[in-house]
């Protein structure tokens, strides 16, 4: 059984060989899945500033550190946000070696931080619980949004937002 088979059936309930592995640091390729980082980032000094637009401070403390200040105000900017490119020619520019080396993985695009985080990085803790409580149907339209990102083009088998994946199995 291929890696990539290994992960399917295991999906499917099928009673894999093995149970796949999923290794999350250099040595990613001795695993059965293996994932590509879709994301962008402009880094300078102590503050990473993200395709989303939320920047990023480091406390110096071995955390990731915080988002700096919020980007979306208030919900009129909401309609008029300019959300990033999933189709983006660069994003994809190292996509054909990385599967050519990669071909009996399991693929994953890495997407980063979940949805909710993102849009909580933009709009800011507080702000994000009022929109939910004045407007969950907006809200969650916007969720969609971030989640809508079209990769399936690209040949991943599945999205992942380091907390959550989003299995949408392609074989």
């Amino acid at each position: 059984m291929t890696k990539k088979e290994r992960v399917y059936c295991d999906i499917e309930f099928n009673n894999p060989d093995k149970i796949p592995i999923w290794v999350f640091n250099r040595d990613q390729t001795k695993g059965d899945i293996i994932s590509y980082e879709l994301l962008f980032s402009v880094h300078g000094g102590n503050i990473d500033k993200s395709e989303w637009g939320y920047t990023w401070e480091n406390l110096g403390d071995g955390t990731i550190g915080q988002p700096k200040k919020i980007v979306i105000l208030n919900c009129s900017m909401l309609d008029s946000y300019d959300f990033p490119d999933p189709d983006s020619i660069s994003r994809l520019q190292d996509i054909g070696e990385f599967k050519s080396n990669s071909k009996k993985h399991f693929l994953v695009a890495e997407m980063g931080i979940s949805g909710f985080n993102t849009y909580m990085f933009l709009r800011g803790f507080i702000n994000v619980l009022i929109d939910f409580k004045l407007n969950e149907i907006r809200v969650m339209n916007l969720l969609d949004k971030f989640l809508s990102m079209k990769i399936q083009k690209a040949g991943f088998s599945c999205y992942h937002f380091k907390k959550k994946a989003m299995l949408k199995v392609k074989k």
